[in-house]
């Protein structure tokens, strides 16, 4: 049945008026904690690890202790569970996950690189000394030691290859030239392309910085990198991350000073998540400087700290420090201090708001207008908001009731 605008404009009205009393809400955003101690503080490179990648549905992966050795796990929100490796002798890592959460890649010790596929363990064979560190959101394509493997078949790019756009044709990685490891991308498997930056030298021929890739968005458009700086020769810190992207005018470079390991980029690029620091004065002045999880959404002015935005949901003294956020930009996961339990543990945050039909994090317009043109579809559908199968009234009172959240 189709509707007019007028008609679509009343029954939002008529909705909004006679509902007030039989509206419930949908979910709310959420955070979970997986209960048990996950993570560590990399003094390296001075922020929180452990946790890998999260899934569209909300499969979370990383690497914990178990009995003093590393082991890989998979948690959704409430069961915790390790995957399954070949003896209770073996050390495990699982790196990263497809979008629909099918397939985990990691590294078992003796093995090498290894996938996991609906839970069941599948080594790629190969060396013992490979590991695989991504995976495509489809699944098909992994990152294996810098180089790609894809049913089966090895391929050797012209990068030392990090990540994988969602359907395998975009590769982001480095490039080790004159001394100096650059980013790059290399797309459908011909064409290097080298992304705008240069490393200035100091007098005794070292570079003073390199810029080492952590992430590119499904889309292949947004690459994520931190700058790391050098004294000698040798890597001495990470001052700053930068998120690159050619479809902004002039191929527009942003720098973020909280910033500095920007982790995590949806497939869009609408969402990135990382850490970094923040600077607070004490009482005489001085500066001191803390860790901190960043969020940045499309349209924010810079990025935001994520224990800020999402206060609500936290307890007094509680921080998130992110290392992964989903395709879909839906869940956000990584490591958090849990000041009920005390401890670091891993944290899965559902972002999604009742009435963002979207996902965007804001309940708006756009929202509205796409359930009063989705208005008496039924079966799987996005502006079915409560998921009851049908998009109705129910649906546009979700929108209405909570219009403005997270804009």
């Amino acid at each position: 049945m189709r509707h007019t605008l007028k008609q679509l404009g009343v029954k939002a009205i008529v909705a909004l008026s006679v509902g007030l009393g039989a509206w419930t809400s949908g979910e709310a955003q959420r955070l979970y904690w997986s209960g048990n101690a996950v993570g560590y503080f990399d003094y390296g490179y001075f922020n929180y690890k452990g946790v890998s990648a999260v899934s569209d549905t909300g499969l979370v992966v990383g690497t914990t202790r178990l009995n003093g050795r590393s082991r890989a796990f998979r948690w959704n929100g409430s069961v915790f569970e390790y995957l399954a490796v070949p003896s209770d002798n073996s050390e495990s890592r699982a790196n990263d996950i497809s979008a629909d959460g099918r397939i985990i890649v990691g590294w078992i010790s003796g093995s090498g690189a290894v996938r996991w596929v609906d839970g069941q363990l599948a080594p790629l064979g190969l060396y013992s000394s490979s590991e695989a560190t991504a995976v495509s959101a489809n699944g098909r394509v992994v990152i294996v030691s810098g180089i790609l493997w894809e049913d089966g078949n090895v391929v050797h790019p012209p990068l030392y290859a990090v990540d994988v756009s969602a359907d395998g044709r975009i590769v982001a990685g480095e490039v080790y030239y004159n001394s100096c490891t650059l980013p790059a991308r290399w797309i459908d498997r011909r064409n290097l392309e080298m992304l705008p930056f240069d490393c200035d030298f100091d007098p005794f021929g070292y570079p003073f910085y390199s810029l080492r890739v952590l992430s590119i968005s499904g889309d292949g458009q947004w690459v994520l990198a931190s700058r790391v700086s050098n004294a000698g020769g040798y890597t001495v810190l990470t001052r700053r991350g930068i998120i690159w992207s050619p479809t902004c005018p002039n191929s527009c470079v942003y720098y973020y000073e909280i910033a500095r390991w920007p982790f995590g980029v949806s497939h869009d690029g609408s969402v990135i998540v990382g850490q970094g620091y923040v600077v607070e004065y004490d009482d005489y002045g001085y500066p001191t400087s803390s860790p901190a999880g960043f969020l940045h959404r499309r349209g924010w002015y810079g990025p935001r700290e994520i224990s800020q935005v999402y206060s609500s949901l936290l307890s007094d003294g509680s921080k998130l420090y992110p290392t992964a956020v989903s395709h879909n930009g839906r869940f956000i996961a990584g490591i958090g201090y849990n000041a009920t339990s005390n401890r670091h543990e891993a944290f899965l945050l559902d972002t999604r708001l009742d009435g963002d039909v979207d996902g965007n994090g804001c309940v708006d317009d756009a929202d509205l207008l796409q359930v009063l043109f989705a208005f008496g579809q039924s079966g799987s559908n996005p502006a079915d908001v409560n998921g009851d199968g049908v998009v109705d009234d129910a649906d546009l009172l979700e929108v209405l009731f909570n219009f403005g959240s997270g804009c």
